[in-house]
């Protein structure tokens, strides 16, 4: 019997301190001549969080300023959901709720913009639309063809903001995508071994997405075992997916954000490929090239 523990350990570095005043400096060589490298510096602790070629630093506070105002002029209201910076203040994620909730298959759903921002050029800053489920916030639906704009050229410019006004009337397409795919999961029904199929096949696919088998072992206890609001949803692909993002949002809680969002972001991929393309809906649920004997754990 192999024995796997809930992940209950938070990442280092990870913090709800995001508005830090941060600035760049030239890194100079041996010989005191300028390299074009500028580090950006956090004021607060002297910590360098990272570097670019050139002045290209987009504060945080100047994202969520542009960000804010633009979406009152949009006419739209909005609430800050969280905000927290990851690897000591490199990077940085806010979520925001957008106008009023909606209800979907009779449940609430609020419409969630994410902003994404990186003081060490990892992450391209951007906007990413999704869905809440409100009612347990069980995690995050991206399963149409969501959204997303991004600045790939990381510039001072940033025009990404100047498109918010785009991108909140791009969000009632994708809001009817998101409501579509979910209608369509509440109708596909499931017994414990096509679950379990799923999940093997979600792992078969996921190496480059950091899903392992570890992870389809918690989903599916999670699967075996559904809280009260989840239970009403019946045996369906609708609560599997819920089963999935109630152990990323669990793993959110605990301080692994990053891994949270890496979890939603490739099952709703793949759920929503599933519903999209008949052929993939097929493979989804038949057996998987990967055997996983989920019998053979215990769950800590």
């Amino acid at each position: 019997m192999k024995t796997i523990n809930m992940i209950s350990k938070a990442d280092e570095g990870q913090s709800n301190t995001w508005d830090f005043p941060v600035f760049q400096e030239e890194l100079q060589t041996k010989r005191g001549i300028g390299s074009g490298m500028f580090a950006v510096i956090r004021e607060d602790t002297g910590k360098v969080v990272g570097e670019y070629r050139g002045l290209k630093m987009l504060p945080n506070t100047e994202m969520v300023q542009r960000f804010e105002t633009m979406v009152s002029e949009a006419g739209e209201t909005f609430k800050q959901v969280s905000a927290l910076t990851t690897k000591d203040g490199s990077r940085f994620f806010a979520k925001y709720q957008i106008g009023n909730e909606t209800k979907i298959v009779g449940e609430s759903y609020g419409k969630v913009v994410t902003l994404v921002n990186s003081y060490d050029g990892s992450l391209t800053p951007e906007l990413d639309y999704s869905m809440l489920r409100i009612r347990c916030l069980n995690g995050v639906i991206s399963l149409a063809s969501v959204t997303n704009i991004r600045d790939k050229k990381h510039a001072l410019t940033f025009d990404l903001i100047s498109q918010v006004s785009r991108f909140i009337a791009g969000m009632a397409e994708a809001h009817k995508g998101t409501t579509e795919a979910i209608e369509e999961m509440t109708r596909i029904k499931l017994n414990d071994a096509q679950a379990d199929n799923v999940l093997a096949n979600l792992v078969s696919n996921g190496k480059n997405f950091s899903f392992a088998e570890k992870h389809a072992v918690l989903i599916q206890r999670n699967w075996r075992n559904p809280v009260a609001d989840e239970k009403p949803l019946g045996d369906t692909l609708y609560r599997l997916y819920n089963a999935a993002t109630r152990y990323a949002r669990d793993v959110e809680r605990v301080g692994r954000f990053e891994l949270s969002q890496r979890t939603n972001a490739y099952i709703g991929d793949a759920f929503g490929l599933s519903l999209r393309q008949k052929s993939f809906a097929q493979r989804f649920l038949a057996p998987s090239p990967l055997k996983i004997d989920f019998n053979e754990y215990a769950v800590n």
